[in-house]
């Protein structure tokens, strides 16, 4: 079995870049992964409408009204996985629109130029 600090073999070949990834950055990902562990998961905040099958008013009415856990990593803002998820089977349970797939991938991916 390896280690974690084994690296690939070609990354011997390549020129290195002597700096590290900065510590915020570090302490960033470690907060963005606690967060991550405790809510079983993070929605980014555009695919969130797409998941509950709502507009994105509706989806602006129910963040407010309801207070959703959220924290902002990397410029984004994210939501609990598990809240949403229980929301979803609580109170949209009976004629709830289901997810489209593409669009929550539209929405949460950056636009492809042609």
């Amino acid at each position: 079995m390896s280690t974690a600090t084994e690296t690939f073999e070609f990354l011997e070949q390549l020129e290195q870049n002597e700096n590290t990834i900065p510590a915020e950055l570090v302490q960033e990902f470690k907060d963005f992964r606690k967060d991550y562990d405790e809510h079983d998961g993070l929605l980014p905040s555009g695919s969130c409408p797409d998941l509950l099958g709502v507009s994105r008013q509706r989806w602006d009415q129910l963040r407010d009204k309801y207070g959703f856990w959220s924290a902002t990593y990397f410029d984004k803002t994210w939501y609990s996985r598990r809240q949403l998820e229980d929301f979803y089977k609580v109170q949209r349970k009976n004629g709830a629109a289901a997810h489209s797939v593409s669009k929550v991938l539209k929405s949460i991916l950056p636009a492809v130029s042609k």
